[in-house]
């Protein structure tokens, strides 16, 4: 009686051992924050020298400038529709870009297969 005791008592630690090690919250966090806004300053490199760049950058007002090649830069406007992943760059009433925006996280912008790093100035 007493050795059917300590069995079912054993199988119970182990029950609940094995219940607290798999319900940890640990497993469910995601591996890189998703950023809110696309707003700052995101560079693609395309080129082996240091002027072969094309770089984006987002104010929260909806405007930003776009640097080439470097060059001083362009201003324009911008809508970001965050529901449908999509974001056009206004250029002029007749000049609009229309880019997918397939990833967005704290680090990397990724417009129509093109992946931009986030940088601090250009």
């Amino acid at each position: 009686m007493k050795k059917n005791l300590i069995n079912w008592m054993i199988i119970l630690m182990v029950a609940i051992i094995s219940l607290c090690v798999s319900c940890s919250k640990d497993d469910d966090s995601p591996k890189d924050e998703t950023v809110v806004s696309i707003v700052g300053t995101w560079r693609y490199d395309w080129g082996s020298s240091a002027v072969s760049f094309t770089a984006y950058t987002f104010n929260s007002d909806g405007s930003g400038f776009i640097y080439d090649k470097g060059n001083p830069g362009r201003p324009f406007t911008y809508i970001y529709d965050k529901q449908n992943n999509i974001i056009t760059i206004i250029n002029s009433p007749y000049d609009k870009e229309t880019m997918f925006v397939s990833e967005l996280t704290s680090n990397i912008l990724v417009l129509d297969g093109e992946e931009y790093r986030r940088v601090d100035s250009i």
